[in-house]
């Protein structure tokens, strides 16, 4: 992990796919934008957006998938 000002890269590994990865987030006040790229060739890329105690997390994969999670402290993530 490194990170200079609002920005912040990660790189992983997952054992069980066996795929190398790295990812780019960079803060905008209470918004969040984040980009990914795997060693199969998978991309992605979100946005994670704070409104007080909630937090919404966007994501589009290559693969087709999309996802919306919403975490709060009263409901959980859902």
């Amino acid at each position: 992990m490194a990170t200079a000002g609002s920005t912040t890269w990660l790189k992983g590994y997952e054992v069980l796919d066996k795929r190398r990865w790295a990812q780019t987030n960079s803060r905008y006040g209470q918004l969040t934008f984040f980009t990914g790229l795997a060693s199969d060739g998978e991309a992605w890329a979100g946005t994670v957006q704070r409104v007080g105690w909630t937090t919404i997390t966007r994501v589009s994969s290559s693969s087709g998938t999309r996802s919306k999670i919403t975490c709060s402290r009263l409901n959980g993530c859902r």
